[in-house]
């Protein structure tokens, strides 16, 4: 079977598991309020809902591995997806909410004031120092380790507040993703699980940073300060494929190819003027290069662990 009898099987399959989500979205479109009956009727599509999830992620991972093009679909998905499921949680949550001890009586005032204090809440929060992020898939593992150790898993600081920050430290596309979630302690969790399931993916993250390295800018002239932030841009990237476990201890050839095309002519040939032999040199070779023609810089910064 060829590549375009495999994507038109795959994209049938795809159009089955959106046709049944489909379904389920007009179901829950035409209801405004849950009883106890439709509560459980909500319950079952939401556990079908996620695996219709799984389903999706599964053909659509398939179909971008054929045609890299077909990407877009993915994004309408999930923005439907999670759009639903909040949705589902929005109906579901006055059902689950604990209910007033009789002893206490009902004042509209005081109740109207509690819900807006716990959705809405005005008070100003402490100024933290958080990370941002844009939606750029290599700042993504920075900007979780910071945001999970310093507000996500500290019990101290509410739902509602949790979201709030969250909201504050996202600009770009990741804005846009949770953007429709208004600030309330339920929507914090989805909103969290909104951002985890879009960009907490390992893929995309290596092939991120891999392209980073390819795309460094060529030098045009004999210029340090350019060819140190090339060498520094080189460095923070197959750092962090380190930490995504790729086996960068050996990339040394690959790396030194794509490092030196960046060279200008003629700090190519002092390159290549100071290597001698027929094997591929390797970092440590390049912590002993010396350009004179730029000052006699000597490429330290290269000397990093890389394994």
């Amino acid at each position: 079977m060829t590549s375009a009898q495999d994507i038109s099987v795959l994209k049938k399959h795809r159009a089955i598991v959106k046709g049944a989500c489909t379904r389920i979205h007009t179901y829950i479109d035409a209801i405004s309020f849950a009883t106890p009956a439709i509560a459980a009727q909500l319950e079952k599509r939401r556990i079908k809902l996620d695996e219709y999830w799984s389903q999706y992620n599964a053909i659509q991972a398939e179909i971008e591995l054929l045609d890299e093009n077909e990407g877009n679909d993915r994004i309408g998905f999930e923005e439907a997806y999670y759009s639903l499921c909040a949705k589902i949680r929005e109906l579901l949550n006055p059902l689950s909410a604990p209910r007033a001890q009789p002893t206490q009586p009902y004042s509209p005032s005081t109740s109207s004031a509690f819900n807006r204090s716990e959705n809405h809440c005005s008070v100003r929060l402490p100024k933290l120092n958080l990370p941002t992020f844009s939606g750029k898939y290599d700042e993504w593992f920075p900007f979780y380790d910071s945001f999970n150790s310093i507000i996500h898993s500290n019990a101290s600081i509410s739902d509602v507040q949790k979201l709030q920050y969250l909201k504050s430290t996202l600009t770009g596309d990741a804005s846009g993703v949770i953007s429709a979630l208004e600030i309330s302690a339920a929507n914090y969790q989805i909103a969290w699980d909104i951002l985890k399931e879009r960009y907490d993916n390992r893929r995309m993250i290596v092939h991120t940073h891999i392209k980073a390295i390819l795309d460094l800018p060529s030098l045009t002239k004999e210029d340090s300060t350019e060819l140190r932030r090339i060498a520094d841009g080189a460095i923070r990237h197959v750092q962090a494929l380190k930490a995504l476990k790729c086996p960068t201890a050996h990339w040394d050839d690959l790396l030194v190819y794509i490092l030196t095309s960046k060279f200008d002519p003629r700090t190519l040939r002092e390159w290549q003027s100071s290597v001698t032999g027929t094997e591929t040199p390797t970092f440590k070779q390049f912590k002993l290069l010396k350009l004179p023609h730029l000052n006699n810089l000597t490429i330290l910064f290269l000397n990093i662990v890389w394994c």
